[in-house]
């Protein structure tokens, strides 16, 4: 009876952490994303490539694709865009933004604090 009563409470599962070393500061890290935000956690990123970012037309085709990644997923997540706070941004700022050519319009929203801490890393800047 014993032995029913203890094969009830086994668990199984497979905690990759098992093959870390032990002082890697990865065990740390983990405990406190699940902590924070569960295990329900899902990270996930679209990088767009070769497109002309100063075109409004594909900056708005950006977001709908975006937008339709979201609702396909069937889990609680939440989305972060910058061409979404960028146009809240330009539009926000009234008819001065919306006469400036884009790459200054850009540079005035990375100037933003909170803009430059959430997005400045996604720019990928060259000449």
């Amino acid at each position: 009876c014993f032995s029913i009563y203890n094969v009830t409470n086994l668990t199984t599962g497979f905690d990759f952490r098992g093959f870390l070393p032990h002082d890697s500061f990865f065990h740390g890290f983990y405990d406190s994303i699940n902590n924070y935000f569960g295990k329900a956690l899902l990270a996930g990123y679209v990088y767009f490539r070769d497109v002309d970012h100063s075109d409004a037309m594909v900056r708005q085709e950006m977001a709908h694709y975006i937008d339709e990644i979201v609702e396909s997923i069937d889990a609680p997540f939440n989305s972060t865009c910058w061409v979404t706070y960028f146009e809240d941004f330009v539009e926000a700022t009234g008819d001065y933004m919306k006469d400036l050519p884009f790459e200054e319009q850009l540079d005035l929203f990375l100037s933003v604090s909170e803009a430059k801490e959430h997005f400045n890393n996604v720019f990928a800047w060259s000449d």
